[in-house]
């Protein structure tokens, strides 16, 4: 499918690390490359379920270090920052009307 093409995106003659782990990328494993940084991940490495990875690949994907809020854009308030179980985008609370969590 489409999406698992995308997902496997590690060029064959390249040796790649995971960004999370540091292991070596096999070439048989689902990986996700950062949209910002360009580094390679396993989506395991991610908590990316195998649920997530349609939803996910559909839109430019951010590692947690490069992740920005969907709304406002910004990176700052990590403290608020919450991540979507079922696409992994970032939101602050206070962006989407949940600032009493």
């Amino acid at each position: 499918q489409w999406y698992q093409r995308r997902v496997r995106a590690v060029p064959k003659n390249l040796t790649v690390k995971c960004g999370q782990c540091n292991n070596d990328l096999g070439k048989s494993e689902n990986v996700i490359k950062c949209n910002k940084c360009k580094w390679y991940y396993h989506t395991k490495c991610m908590s990316i379920s195998k649920s997530m990875i349609k939803p996910v690949t559909r839109y430019s994907w951010d590692c947690p270090s490069c992740k920005t809020c969907s709304v406002c854009d910004a990176a700052d308030g990590e403290e608020s920052l919450m991540f979507c179980d079922i696409c992994d985008r970032g939101y602050h609370t206070y962006c989407v009307n949940m600032s009493a969590l």
